[in-house]
């Protein structure tokens, strides 16, 4: 991984740290951040060309999967966000943190959709030709990295894919 590669992470986790960073943060917040950060220690990322990997077959069409651009959108993402934990507690604990969201363009969420029900979930990022699709949550309906595929896919159609994707996984 290079210099560029590795900078689109760290730019990414230091605007997911700074969500909590407010005068009065609750407990609930400041403890899912920190259920959120264990998890993240445990990525891995594979740097890939887009070209192979937009190629392959789709579970779902662009059009069942949308930038998140208003709050219900956002409580839909850290719900299926949570999903990557097991208990309870730290799915409550992940929901409050991440519905402190405030949309910045420089990091785009994005669910997916099957039949009306939410399946996948993800954030997108871009710097100095490389893209990173991360903190890729799923559906049992739906495999995380074919939803990583479908969201390339939509991002490639958009003109909005850079020649490097950088999956974490």
């Amino acid at each position: 991984m290079n210099e560029q590669q590795l900078e689109i992470i760290k730019r990414k986790n230091a605007w997911l740290h700074e969500l909590v960073e407010v005068e009065f943060p609750t407990k609930e917040s400041l403890e899912g951040r920190q259920t959120y950060f264990l998890l993240l220690e445990e990525a891995e990322y594979d740097v890939l060309p887009d070209k192979p990997f937009i190629e392959s077959a789709r579970a779902l069409q662009n059009d069942d999967i949308f930038l998140v651009d208003f709050h219900r959108l956002t409580v839909m993402f850290s719900v299926l966000q949570s999903q990557r934990w097991s208990t309870q507690h730290d799915q409550d604990m992940i929901v409050e943190y991440l519905s402190q969201i405030i949309l910045d363009p420089d990091f785009e969420l994005y669910v997916g959709f099957n039949d009306g029900e939410p399946v996948g979930a993800a954030i997108v990022s871009h710097y100095e030709g490389n893209t990173l699709i991360s903190d890729i949550a799923s559906s049992q309906s739906l495999d995380k990295r074919q939803f990583a595929v479908d969201l390339a896919k939509k991002l490639h159609d958009e003109k909005k894919l850079c020649e490097t994707i950088v999956l974490e996984m």
